[in-house]
C-alpha cells in the first residue's frame, strides 16, 4: 500500500475481551453465547453509541471499539462495569461474564472499517493488563483524564509487553474502595469492585481465600516436537521465579524463598520431574511466554504467580498452566495474613500436584518439606544469606553465615540454615579464606549432623558430609553419603551432579557418575558451568571420548578461564587414541596459558587429579600428557 492510501488518525481506543472465556464456553458453550449477544445487545452496543464510539472489530470475545476522546472510552466502560456488576448479582461466581478493556490514544491505520497500527496493539497489550472488570489506561490516555474525571489511578510502571519494542506505561483504575494491586506479567487478579473488596477484607481478617479468575492463554500450546528434551514419563514442571510486587528488599527475599521452597518440595518427590532453581531464576524479572519456558525447559506444566506485601496483608497469586494443551489447569488469589505464609506455600504446592494429578501417600506428604521453620523472620534471613552465599567470595561467604547465625538464634531447630552454615565453613576450607583448613571442615561436619539432628530425612546435609569427607580422603564415607543424598533427593540437580563427581573420585563405577551428571543436566539445562568439568571426567572416565570432548568444547565457551580443564583431558583422550597430533595441539594450548606446567603437576594438582582414590587414573593421566607432548 502506498503512503499516500493510508488513512491514519488519532484516536481513543479500546481493546476489550471477556476473561476466562475459554472456560466458560467449555462448561456451557451455548448459555455463554446467549449471555454475551444479550450483554451485547442490552447494554454494550447501546453504550458504546451513547458515548458516541463505533466498534471497529470483534472477534468471538474481544472487540475493538473507537471514540472520539478518552474521556467518552473512559465514561462508556465505567458505565459498562458498573451495570456487568449488577447484571452478575444473581450469576453464580463460575458461570459470570467478566470483561476487561485497554485503553489509549494512539495512531491508527483504518482500512476498510478496521483498525491497525501500534497504537491498536498497545490497547490490546493493556486489556491483557487489567484485571477481569477492570480497566487500563496507557500513559497518553491518563493525561487526557486525569484533569477532567474524578477516577483514581494506581501506576503500573513501565511494563514490557510482548511484540511492543518499548516499555509501556500502564495505569490502573481503581474503583470506589478499592484497594491498589499491580498487574505484570503474572495472571491477573480478580476484579474488586466496593461490594466485592468489603468481603475481601472479611475473608483477609477471617483467613478465608479467593478463587482467582484465570484469562484465556495468551500463548499458543507449546510443541512437544519443537521440545530441546523428549518430555518426561512423569509430569514435568518449571516453577517460575514468583514476581515481586511490593517495594523493599525483603518482598524480593519472601518472593525468591516461596519459589524455591516450592521447587524444593516438589523435588522431594520421586514421581515428578522439577527444572531446577539455577535455570528458572534466568528469568527473574523478564517478560516470557509460556510456550517458550515449556518448549527450551522440556516441560509440559509452568507454575508462575505474584506476591505482594501490604504491612500484615499479604496477596499470592499462583496459576498452574499446561503449556502443552495451553489450558490453565488451576489458579487462585490467597489474600491472608503475612503469618498465613507457610499455610500459603504447603497448600500452593499441593494444589500444584493435585492439578498434575500425583496422588501422595502420608509419608509423601511428610517428605514435601525437610528442614522448615515457621518463623517468617528466620526464614527470611536464610534467604538473604543464600543470596549472599551465592556470590562465592570471602568477604560475602562471611556475611552469609552471620546471616545464617542469626537466624538459627530465631529458630534452633531450622534445619536448613544449620546445614548452609556448613557450607560456608567447607567453601572455607577449600578457597584458603580460613587459618585452619582442618578446623573449618570439621565446623562444616558439625553444622551438617546439628541439621540432621532437627530433620534425619534432609538430604542436604549429607551432600555436604560427602563434601567434607572427600577433603578428606575419606572415600568410603564420600561413597556412603552420596548414596543417602541422591536416595532422600533423587529428584534434585545439584544433589545428582554433587555425587556424581564424588562418585567418579572415589571410584563407584564410572557409568553411574555419567548417569548422574546426565540428570542433573536434564533438570537444569541452564546448568551452572561447574557441571561441565564433572561431566568432562565421568564420560572419559566411562570411555565417552567424543562426549567429554565436546563438554570440553561447551567449558571453553562458557567459562574460558577454565579452558585449561578442557585442553587437558581432550588432549588426554587424543593421546589414548593415538591421535598424537590432535594431542599435541592441546598441549601446546596447555604450554602457552601455563609455560612452566607438567604432566605431573597437572594431573596431581590441577583441579581433579590430585582427588582420585585410585592411583593408577592419576598415572593414566601422567602418561597420556606426556605421550601429547607436556613434559615431565
Amino acid at each position: 500500500m502506498a503512503e499516500r492510501d493510508v488513512t491514519r488518525r488519532l484516536t481513543a481506543i479500546v481493546a476489550a475481551d471477556v476473561a476466562e472465556y475459554s472456560r466458560l464456553t467449555a462448561a456451557d458453550e451455548e448459555g455463554t453465547f446467549a449471555k454475551l449477544r444479550s450483554h451485547r445487545a442490552d447494554l454494550i452496543d447501546p453504550k458504546v453509541a451513547e458515548y458516541r464510539g463505533r466498534i471497529a472489530n470483534t472477534a468471538g470475545d474481544s472487540l475493538l471499539i473507537e471514540f472520539p476522546s478518552v474521556v467518552e472510552a473512559l465514561r462508556c466502560l465505567i458505565d459498562v462495569q458498573d451495570a456487568m456488576v449488577e447484571r452478575n448479582a444473581d450469576v453464580p461466581e463460575d458461570r459470570r461474564i467478566a470483561f476487561r478493556a485497554g485503553i489509549n490514544l494512539g495512531d491508527v491505520i483504518e482500512q476498510d472499517g478496521d483498525l491497525l497500527g501500534d497504537g491498536v496493539n498497545v490497547a490490546a497489550r493493556l486489556e491483557g493488563l487489567a484485571v477481569p472488570g477492570g480497566i487500563c489506561l496507557s500513559r497518553a490516555a491518563r493525561d487526557q483524564v486525569r484533569d477532567r474525571l474524578d477516577i483514581s489511578l494506581q501506576d503500573m510502571g513501565e511494563v514490557e509487553v510482548k511484540n511492543i519494542a518499548r516499555p509501556v506505561r500502564a495505569f490502573r483504575v481503581l474503583r470506589d474502595g478499592e484497594a491498589p494491586a499491580i498487574s505484570s506479567r503474572q495472571p491477573p487478579t480478580m476484579n474488586l469492585l466496593a461490594a466485592a473488596f468489603v468481603v475481601m477484607l472479611i475473608a483477609i481478617v477471617g483467613g478465608g481465600t479467593w478463587w482467582w479468575q484465570t484469562q484465556q492463554p495468551d500463548f499458543d500450546p507449546a510443541d512437544p516436537a519443537k521440545m530441546t528434551f523428549t518430555l518426561p514419563e512423569k509430569p514435568s514442571i518449571a516453577v517460575l521465579p514468583f514476581n515481586n510486587l511490593s517495594s523493599g528488599k525483603e518482598h524480593e527475599h519472601l518472593a525468591d524463598g516461596l519459589t524455591e521452597s516450592i521447587i524444593t518440595g516438589l523435588s522431594n518427590l520421586q514421581d515428578v520431574f522439577v527444572i531446577a532453581r539455577n535455570s528458572t531464576f534466568t528469568y527473574k524479572g523478564k517478560a516470557v511466554k509460556v510456550q517458550q519456558v515449556a518448549e527450551e525447559f522440556g516441560v509440559r506444566y509452568v507454575l508462575e504467580g505474584s506476591i505482594q506485601v501490604s504491612g500484615e496483608a499479604l496477596r499470592i497469586n499462583a496459576q498452574l498452566i499446561d503449556a502443552v494443551s495451553g489450558t490453565h489447569l488451576w489458579a487462585q488469589q490467597y489474600d491472608r495474613k503475612r503469618g498465613d505464609f507457610f499455610a500459603l506455600q504447603d497448600d500452593i504446592t499441593k494444589r500444584v500436584l493435585e492439578a498434575m494429578q500425583v496422588k501422595l501417600t502420608t509419608g509423601q506428604q511428610a517428605r514435601i518439606w525437610h528442614g522448615q521453620t515457621k518463623n517468617l523472620e528466620a526464614y527470611l534471613l536464610m534467604f538473604q544469606g543464600l543470596e549472599t552465599y551465592w556470590l562465592f567470595q570471602k568477604d560475602n561467604n562471611s556475611e552469609a553465615r552471620r546471616l545464617f547465625n542469626e537466624a538459627v538464634a530465631l529458630d534452633e531447630t531450622f534445619a536448613g540454615p544449620w546445614v548452609l552454615i556448613g557450607w560456608t565453613h567447607w567453601r572455607d576450607a577449600i578457597s584458603g579464606w580460613s587459618a585452619s583448613r582442618e578446623a573449618s571442615l570439621a565446623e562444616a561436619e558439625n553444622a551438617a549432623r546439628q541439621a540432621l539432628a532437627r530433620d534425619e530425612d534432609y538430604s542436604n546435609p549429607h551432600a555436604l558430609l560427602s563434601a567434607v569427607a572427600l577433603e578428606r580422603r575419606q572415600y568410603d564415607l564420600v561413597v556412603s553419603h552420596c548414596e543417602e543424598a541422591v536416595a532422600r533427593r533423587p529428584t534434585t540437580a545439584a544433589t545428582l551432579a554433587t555425587c556424581a563427581e564424588h562418585f567418579a573420585l572415589a571410584g563407584l563405577e564410572s557409568e553411574k557418575s555419567v548417569e548422574l551428571i546426565n540428570r542433573a543436566m536434564r533438570m537444569s539445562p541452564i546448568f551452572p558451568v561447574w557441571y561441565i568439568p564433572v561431566a568432562i571426567t565421568a564420560n572419559w572416565l566411562a570411555g565417552n571420548g567424543e562426549t567429554a570432548i565436546a563438554n570440553g568444547r561447551l567449558l571453553e565457551e562458557r567459562r574460558p578461564q577454565w579452558s585449561a580443564t578442557s585442553y587437558t583431558f581432550t588432549a588426554i583422550i587424543h593421546a589414548e587414541a593415538g591421535d598424537l597430533d590432535s594431542a599435541r595441539l592441546e598441549t601446546a594450548k596447555i604450554l602457552k596459558r601455563m609455560p612452566k606446567m607438567t604432566s605431573k603437576s597437572l594431573a596431581e594438582k590441577f583441579w581433579i587429579g590430585g582427588r582420585f582414590k585410585d592411583e593408577a587414573i592419576r598415572l593414566r593421566m601422567i602418561q597420556a600428557l606426556q605421550s601429547a607432548g607436556l613434559p615431565e
